[in-house]
């Protein structure tokens, strides 16, 4: 399966010793701002990590595509992703198969809070991450 990254980004191959799977949850009643996570996942790139950004929702997307026009170049270690793109099924089986040192699940918090998102959702798409670290923002 082609990556569905939005910046023409390539996969990247899982390695064959995932690293060990970290969670990040924001404390509770806490909400982080866009700039918050962008900034984290800004310090990933600078320190050339690999980072997946899943957009769960149409706003988030929108606001990660008009930050990722303000760099001339793409950024090889990012991949910006739109989950409308596919299946469950077909995320799970490409989460799978990549190593990312980041993965953010950005919107998830938002969605099942709104209850336009279920907790079963959410985590099968965590426990299909491969390892690094996986924050729900």
């Amino acid at each position: 399966m082609t990556s569905p990254s939005f910046n023409g980004s390539s996969a990247r191959p899982a390695s064959s010793t995932p690293p060990e799977k970290m969670l990040a949850l924001p404390r509770p009643g806490q909400v982080h701002t866009f700039d918050d996570i962008a900034n984290l996942v800004w310090v990933n790139v600078l320190w050339q990590k690999s980072a997946a950004v899943l957009c769960l929702n149409h706003e988030i997307l929108d606001l990660w595509l008009d930050w990722l026009e303000r760099f001339p170049v793409e950024l090889p270690a990012l991949d910006v992703i739109d989950l409308d793109h596919a299946t469950l099924n077909d995320w799970q089986t490409f989460l799978s198969g990549q190593s990312y040192d980041l993965t953010v699940l950005h919107g998830a918090c938002t969605e099942l809070q709104a209850d336009r998102l279920s907790a079963r959702y959410v985590g099968l798409l965590v426990d299909a991450v491969s390892g690094g670290v996986v924050v729900l923002a």
